[in-house]
């Protein structure tokens, strides 16, 4: 006798990979812009946890965590 095929426990753990991913883009994305942005005490609590870290040149920073972002989505 054939084999039976697989397929559709393939496919859905794919599904939950694919959408782990998107949704962690989006969480990142939503974050970066809201610390762009400056929004509210969030925003501002972000921007000076990476200014520790990188200094004056934290934009920079966060529009690579945007890219990155967006990669991780695409």
């Amino acid at each position: 006798m054939a084999k039976k095929k697989r397929r559709g426990q393939i496919k859905k753990d794919e599904w939950k990979r694919i959408l782990r991913f998107e949704l962690i883009g989006l969480f990142l994305l939503a974050l970066t812009l809201i610390a762009m942005a400056g929004l509210g005490a969030v925003g501002q609590a972000l921007v000076l946890v990476v200014r520790l870290f990188i200094g004056e040149w934290y934009m920079l920073c966060l529009i690579g965590m945007a890219i990155l972002s967006v990669y991780i989505i695409w």
